[in-house]
């Protein structure tokens, strides 16, 4: 370990080098680590003058400042602050390259890709698999277990999928209450962890859906959706009526069949990163039936306008309905 210290410092470390190192930490052999460092810093000079004011002054700071007459240890201190700073600096690059290394390791376990308010994003995973991501989703996995025995992701949002089909290597979509069981298919997923249930609609192959509630399996056939229900575990399987309806955030609309506003609205608040208020006018338990665009807001808040005769009030990103009648600023 002394030399790679060493090259390390001279910034000469190979990558097998760098890994070698990085065991040496992880098996913890904390004693081998102490006598390199204690023998480098005893062979060292310390070059007090090297050791800026800047850096002096920093940790002056970290001083009791309590201390009643500071100006009697002023010169001895600064140089006894100067000697420590040098002697503390192996031990602060010692720990950066534990700290560098772990994190570099971190990454490359795992892999992490979210979307925020309005963004959608389309990924192809290392087998090919492609997912195509709606805003405010979560997806991460392991590329050094992917890929072999099996293929495993965890998924937190909305996204349609393509997966790559592979008989001795499944896919699975790993949920809090759920799991999915995939050879080779293309299907949409809605499971935001917020919302009260996950919702999964076929377009083409087959695949298992799994409760981790109640343990309750069901097989999916293209033109099915399954919905599972977070509270009680519970799955319900129907025919989808347009399979296409599910999908239509890859187009940018947002469809919606006799759906109460308050829900449509919380839609609305997720695409568009914004909040809204529903006057007494008006009554959340409404049914709405139309689509919404999540290219622009105010098309959409102007589709429910004239949908309940209603105004829009927009302060920023608040938005609050009000009887039409009412005088309010242009947007």
């Amino acid at each position: 370990m002394k030399d790679l210290d060493q090259k390390y410092r001279n910034d000469n470390l190979s990558i097998e080098e760098l890994s070698k190192l990085r065991n040496d930490f992880n098996i913890g052999n904390i004693e081998k680590i102490e006598n390199v460092m204690r023998e480098h810093w005893m062979n060292d000079e310390i070059a007090i003058a090297d050791v800026d004011d800047a850096r002096i002054n920093e940790i002056k700071k970290k001083i009791d400042s309590r201390i009643t007459n500071p100006n009697v240890f002023r010169n001895n201190m600064i140089k006894v602050l100067k000697i420590a700073a040098a002697i503390m600096l192996p031990v602060f690059i010692t720990i950066s390259i534990y700290l560098y290394i772990e994190n570099v390791n971190y990454v490359a376990e795992e892999m992490l890709v979210t979307t925020g308010p309005g963004e959608k994003v389309s990924i192809t995973l290392p087998d090919k698999t492609k997912v195509t991501m709606n805003y405010n989703s979560r997806l991460c996995y392991k590329p050094n277990s992917y890929n072999k025995d099996k293929r495993e992701i965890k998924f937190n949002g909305e996204a349609y999928f393509e997966v790559s089909k592979r008989k001795e290597s499944p896919f699975y979509i790993l949920s809090k209450d759920f799991k999915v069981k995939v050879l080779g298919t293309s299907f949409n997923l809605s499971a935001r962890e917020d919302n009260f249930a996950a919702e999964l609609t076929l377009e083409t192959g087959s695949v298992l859906f799994t409760s981790l509630k109640t343990g309750k399996e069901v097989v999916l056939q293209p033109s099915q959706t399954a919905v599972l229900d977070y509270s009680t575990g519970v799955i319900t399987v129907s025919t989808a009526e347009n399979v296409s309806t599910a999908t239509a955030w890859k187009r940018g609309d947002l469809v919606f069949r006799n759906l109460p506003l308050g829900d449509v609205l919380k839609k609305v608040e997720e695409a568009f990163a914004v909040q809204i208020k529903l006057d007494t006018v008006i009554s959340g338990n409404d049914l709405f039936t139309g689509t919404l665009p999540t290219s622009s807001l105010n098309e959409a808040l102007e589709i429910i306008e004239k949908s309940y005769n209603v105004k829009a009030v927009v302060e920023g990103r608040k938005i609050v309905f009000i009887k039409a009648d009412v005088t309010v600023l242009a947007r």
